[in-house]
């Protein structure tokens, strides 16, 4: 099977790779209007953006996995 995946891969020039991920697009609509941007208003989506540009500015910047965490554990995701 792998050969033959090879093969095909090395002839089409491609690769095609699936990623799974869990559906949490339902609880998206559980979170709190100061998490999600959808239930924001343009005005304070601006002003969101500009703290958290701001909070780049002073130092405070954190990995997508810390805030992916703390957004599982705190809204449960």
């Amino acid at each position: 099977m792998l050969a033959t995946t090879a093969k095909r891969v090395i002839r089409q020039k491609k690769a095609s790779i699936g990623v799974a991920t869990k559906d949490t697009s339902h609880k998206l609509d559980l979170l709190p209007k100061s998490v999600n941007a959808d239930k924001m208003t343009d005005e304070e989506l601006k002003n969101h953006l500009l703290a958290g540009y701001q909070d780049a500015l002073d130092g405070k910047k954190y990995t997508a996995n810390e805030v992916f965490a703390e957004m599982k554990a705190k809204y449960n995701l």
